[in-house]
């Protein structure tokens, strides 16, 4: 999704939309890669994106992630 070099370059609304669709799909661990690709880009996440993944999560019982997920973007 990510091209070195290129015009279009993904924005946090692209990730957010991705994170939301792997939630919905009760993949919230994989959606946790596409916050790390986030990262890796220098795309910021918002707190939409914050509040989707978390939600996700908690859905799908991994409320320790959840935790992680959380300490992790407050440091």
């Amino acid at each position: 999704m990510e091209n070195q070099g290129g015009v279009c370059a993904p924005t946090v609304v692209t990730y957010t939309t991705m994170i939301r669709h792997f939630c919905e799909k009760g993949r919230s661990m994989e959606a946790l890669t596409i916050l790390d690709r986030m990262e890796a880009c220098g795309c910021a996440p918002n707190r939409v994106t914050i509040s989707t993944l978390i939600n996700g999560l908690c859905q799908e019982d991994q409320v320790e992630e959840a935790y992680k997920v959380i300490d992790r973007l407050v440091a």
